[in-house]
């Protein structure tokens, strides 16, 4: 079999995909395939320069406005339109990569900052309470599912514990204070013990008797392999869910940054010149 088919390393394989991600990522950021429409030019006619002079400065200009695009990461729509932007940034002292953080909230014509499309107070509080609370989100699943997987109710009281092949805890115990009830504190029926774990005396016989079963063991190793994962999956959903925001938060916070530099520029400009 061998001699007959090779394998693709697994080295040369992400290699690859990392190659045609890069790509992507070059058409994406500039909005074009003319990178790739040149380089098969380039491929078919060599180095040899489009005969029609008109057309080559056509195709020169082109390659300039998305070599721009690219390494601005500003959506211009003319040679003109970035030779203007750059005489702005220079002349405001404003780096072009903030102008490209700011995405839509900048007027890439008149040069300003859009404050209309900015959020208030009201929708950046609201998203500040979402952001917080899948964190916390985030935070309680990734605890669950690695220091307390195994929660189930109790059906006769619904009270939640947490499960484990020797022992049964309340999920909302004291940490360190209130001890688990054991399979051995079953087995010796000492009360005293049994009446610190802060169980009731219809929930203690009922966990002895689950302790005593033959698929206890099986069914609390089930139960914590499948929480693992659900909690595990709600993290990852959870983190997912603020990635989606972290654009548009990164953008309006640079665009309002701007918008307070801009402001306190032109304030000095009408102070210098009432001076």
């Amino acid at each position: 079999m061998e001699t007959l088919i090779s394998p693709i390393p697994p080295l040369t394989a992400c290699l690859f995909i990392i190659a045609i991600l890069g790509i992507a990522y070059l058409c994406w950021r500039a909005r074009s395939l003319h990178f790739l429409l040149r380089r098969f030019w380039l491929l078919v006619h060599g180095n040899k320069d489009i005969p029609d002079p008109q057309i080559q400065a056509f195709a020169q200009e082109q390659t300039s406005l998305y070599a721009f695009r690219l390494f601005s990461g500003t959506q211009v729509q003319s040679l003109a339109q970035a030779h203007q932007l750059i005489a702005w940034s220079e002349k405001q002292q404003v780096p072009m990569a903030i102008i490209s953080a700011c995405g839509d909230c900048f007027d890439l014509e008149n040069h300003k900052v859009l404050t209309e499309k900015m959020p208030g107070t009201l929708y950046r509080a609201a998203l500040g309470l979402w952001g917080c609370a899948l964190i916390v989100c985030i935070g309680v699943s990734i605890f669950v599912a690695i220091a307390k997987p195994g929660l189930a109710t109790l059906k006769a009281t619904d009270r939640w514990i947490v499960l484990h092949e020797d022992s049964v805890e309340r999920v909302f115990a004291f940490p360190f204070l209130t001890p688990s009830l054991d399979r051995g504190a079953c087995q010796k029926q000492n009360p005293a013990h049994l009446q610190v774990t802060g169980f009731t005396p219809v929930e203690i016989q009922t966990i002895c008797e689950l302790f005593e079963t033959k698929e206890w063991r099986e069914y609390v190793a089930k139960t914590k392999k499948e929480q693992r994962k659900l909690f595990l999956m709600l993290a990852l959903i959870s983190a997912a869910c603020i990635g989606i925001y972290i654009p548009g938060i990164n953008k309006h916070y640079h665009a309002r940054e701007l918008h307070k530099k801009l402001t306190q520029t032109k304030e000095r400009e009408i102070e210098h010149t009432t001076t």
